[in-house]
């Protein structure tokens, strides 16, 4: 609108050039505003596409994480977030802070770091002791590795 009131404007001055620069901010204005409206959709449409796959992902599991192969967690679902939330608020979020933190034993975090790195399907019952908040627990985790982009490690405990 202010636009056209520019040209309107210039055009009752009687001024050509300006006639033609606000009508060339119009366009421009134009185009920077239809390529936002088409990012929005892109986002929303990738947001909606990052949740449905969370959510398959994750599903009959008690907890889902993905790390890379320095063994920082990259991804934690939902699930995750409420089975650690002391967790979930430290600044380094490792593997190996994960299962300190929950008093995993020594030999039991070995063995988790050695699958990781055998790059191959695998399983392992830990007993995980959240403190004095909750009693221990034993969980399976479940480690597969992500072909595509390679790198990466699936874990998943029930």
């Amino acid at each position: 609108m202010i636009v056209v009131l520019g040209v309107a404007v210039l055009v009752y001055y009687n001024s050509l050039v300006g006639c033609w620069l606000a009508s060339g901010v119009g366009l421009v204005i134009l185009y920077v505003a239809r390529k936002l409206e088409k990012l929005e959709k892109i986002q929303h449409s990738t947001e909606f596409m990052n949740a449905l796959f969370s959510s398959a992902l994750g599903k009959k599991y008690k907890f889902c994480t993905v790390i890379n192969l320095a063994g920082e967690i990259v991804y934690l679902n939902r699930s995750f977030q409420a089975m650690f939330p002391a967790f979930v608020q430290q600044s380094e979020r490792t593997l190996d802070k994960l299962l300190s933190m929950q008093n995993v034993a020594a030999d039991r975090t070995e063995m988790v770091k050695k699958l990781i790195e055998q790059n191959s399907e695998s399983s392992l019952a830990v007993i995980m002791d959240a403190g004095a908040e909750k009693a221990p627990e034993s969980v399976t985790l479940y480690i597969e590795p992500i072909e595509r982009p390679s790198g990466f490690v699936l874990i998943r405990g029930q």
